[in-house]
């Protein structure tokens, strides 16, 4: 869930700040842009999309952190009834996600995380898993610790992808071949990179394993 909360009152805002940790801590994850001026906040609604967007008033009125928890649940659980959502525990936080939201997974010294368009949760899993667990007509695989959206691939060059947040990521070689002819499948367009970008540096030497599930 992506949230805009707009106020000028620094008062206002620091609540609003430990309303949203409050939430993260016992629901799950949320994007929160907090907007100080009225230019930010006309800005960020030109060229982002929020599925919240909060007004602060003066710092009377302010609602109890229960009542504001409860609406922001009702809400979350609405939003979850209308695309598909995965569910991954870490520790004792529940990490919800649609599958619009996600980016891609990636696995990083046995450490898996997934990835929005703006940030990465750490998750107790491992590749295997996610490859069996996604659809293949969705995501792919694209390096032995990497498997991403293609609905959110925006262009690829010879061993790189870029996404459509700018991330840049590596095709191993093997991989390389079938990774192509599925992005040529889904449409996606084919060029050069920007110089200067560099890829997320995973080698593609090593035989294929999964990642080790997180404690």
């Amino acid at each position: 869930m992506r949230v805009a909360v707009y106020g000028t009152n620094a008062e206002w805002i620091r609540y609003m700040v430990s309303c949203f940790r409050l939430f993260e801590e016992m629901i799950g994850p949320i994007e929160v842009d907090f907007l100080d001026s009225e230019q930010r906040f006309w800005t960020a609604l030109k060229r982002e999309r929020y599925d919240l967007v909060m007004i602060c008033g003066s710092p009377e009125r302010v609602v109890s952190r229960g009542r504001f928890l409860k609406y922001l649940e009702q809400l979350w659980g609405e939003m979850n009834k209308k695309g598909t959502c995965y569910v991954w525990q870490f520790g004792r936080k529940q990490i919800v996600l649609e599958e619009s939201e996600i980016y891609y997974i990636r696995s990083i010294q046995k450490e898996v995380s997934v990835h929005t368009a703006r940030c990465g949760y750490r998750v107790s899993t491992n590749m295997k898993r996610e490859e069996e667990r996604f659809s293949k007509e969705q995501f792919l695989r694209i390096h032995r610790d990497c498997m991403v959206n293609l609905a959110h691939v925006h262009l690829v060059s010879g061993d790189q992808i870029r996404m459509k947040n700018g991330e840049v990521l590596k095709i191993s070689m093997r991989r390389r071949k079938k990774v192509w002819e599925e992005l040529d499948r889904f449409g996606v367009r084919k060029g050069d990179l920007e110089s200067g970008i560099q890829g997320a540096g995973m080698e593609s030497t090593e035989p294929e394993s999964g990642g080790q599930a997180l404690e």
